[in-house]
């Protein structure tokens, strides 16, 4: 199910104040992933910016012998993807 993003995207803490954001909230659509779910994954090509309104994401990169690296734990009101929209692939899952 995807819908526009309006008024609950105003009120995400850090892009309250980003004019950027109200540009592009207009051109956005929410969507949820069941617990678990891998939203992108490293090396897929890519050209969409992904911002966390609910729930809890963990950023990870694959690592010597198979290993999961992780790089960032994403909380709501925060933004990921946005190297996808300058770069041919994905950097990270």
């Amino acid at each position: 199910m995807t819908r526009p993003v309006s008024e609950p995207a105003r009120s995400l803490r850090l892009l309250r104040a980003d004019r950027l954001f109200d540009a592009l909230a207009p051109l956005c659509q929410r969507r949820r992933w069941a617990r678990g779910s891998v939203v992108v994954r490293e090396g897929e090509p890519g050209a969409s910016l992904f911002l966390v309104f609910t729930g809890a994401l963990r950023a990870t990169v694959a690592g010597n012998g198979g290993r999961v690296i992780e790089l960032n734990a994403l909380v709501p009101g925060e933004m990921f993807g946005e190297l996808s929209l300058a770069l041919t692939a994905r950097t990270a899952t």
